[in-house]
């Protein structure tokens, strides 16, 4: 009788650490807000990482008055890896995935990355900067980079810092046009114009890019 009892505690205790166990997994890989809509790469994981990664590094209080969620981070990153070749986005998925996780590894907190709180995530990504594994710094690094990129990409933050888009910062578009018109149907050689960059300096038409004042 006890050996009946003692065989059904077990097959129930298993049961019951099983069950456990894939109650634990279902929150931890799926246990996420819904995905926003409008994404073309991004999932609902990927979303609530770059969102809890821009308000880290950006945060609404910061010294530029633009958070990062303003700024477009996530949108930025989305469209940045819709760009990119699949195995290079398949790469920078994998990155964004191992900062989430890390944590539960490596601590200083037991939870993902988006679950945390911004001070949290602050210790998390000082102690991944200082880390003596490669693997932690790069990653971190490269998501830095990435949520960077975004951000520097709105005009209001530009704005902010005194800066502007200029496609053309060595107004080369007037040269070149003058060029291919004296050179009929050939590819002109890129001009040079040292005009935007050093008051009362002209290039002449026909000064090669190469030598720039």
């Amino acid at each position: 009788m006890l050996v009946w009892i003692g065989d059904h505690l077990m097959v129930a205790a298993s049961l019951s650490l099983v069950a456990a166990t894939f109650v634990w997994l279902a929150w931890l890989l799926w246990g996420y807000p819904s995905a926003r809509s409008g994404f073309r790469v991004l999932t609902a994981r990927e979303q609530a990482l770059a969102r809890a990664a821009a308000e880290t590094f950006f945060p609404p209080d910061g010294p530029i008055p633009v958070s990062g969620i303003q700024a477009g981070c996530v949108r930025y990153l989305d469209r940045y890896l819709a760009r990119s070749r699949l195995p290079q986005r398949r790469l920078l998925l994998l990155l964004l995935w191992f900062n989430e996780y890390a944590p539960l590894l490596f601590g200083p907190v037991r939870r993902r990355f988006s679950m945390m709180n911004a001070t949290q995530r602050l210790a998390y990504l000082a102690e991944a900067e200082a880390s003596s594994l490669y693997l932690r710094r790069v990653t971190m690094l490269a998501m830095r980079g990435l949520i960077t990129f975004g951000y520097f990409d709105n005009e209001d933050v530009l704005r902010c810092i005194g800066m502007k888009f200029d496609t053309d910062p060595f107004n080369l578009s007037a040269t070149r046009d003058v060029a291919a018109a004296s050179a009929g149907d050939g590819v002109p050689v890129p001009l040079a114009s040292g005009e935007r960059l050093k008051p009362g300096l002209r290039a002449p038409v026909d000064e090669a890019f190469d030598d720039v004042g």
